[in-house]
């Protein structure tokens, strides 16, 4: 009897944590998703073609300002047949990325023409 609880102890708790790491896994594609079509949308309006988005280290971008609660971003770009750069500080809010949740810096855009 005692064999047969602790099974389903362990298995209702293996269903857990894989339930957990799909909505981890969920939550970080999801938020990279939304700031990628903001990318595209403000660099479309910039007059640019995206060429390249990249997520680099924080301590090589132009932002003074951080926190764990943002996602630096490095875009390469074309407008008028010369490729640009331009920088922008994401908030990690799924609900609304243009809001600041705690731990983040307002969202904000480098641009370099």
């Amino acid at each position: 009897m005692e064999s047969k609880l602790t099974k389903k102890k362990l298995m209702i708790v293996g269903i857990g944590v894989i339930s957990l790491i799909a909505i981890i896994l969920f939550t970080f594609t999801a938020g990279g998703n939304l700031h990628k079509e903001e990318i595209h949308k403000v660099i479309t309006q910039h007059g640019g073609v995206v060429t390249d988005i990249e997520k680099p280290s924080r301590s090589s971008s132009p932002f003074e300002e951080y926190g764990s609660g943002n996602t630096i971003y490095k875009i390469t770009y074309t407008k008028d047949n010369k490729t640009y750069i331009a920088w922008y500080r994401g908030v990690n809010n799924l609900s609304n990325i243009h809001e600041r949740i705690k731990g983040s810096y307002e969202e904000a855009w480098i641009f370099y023409e």
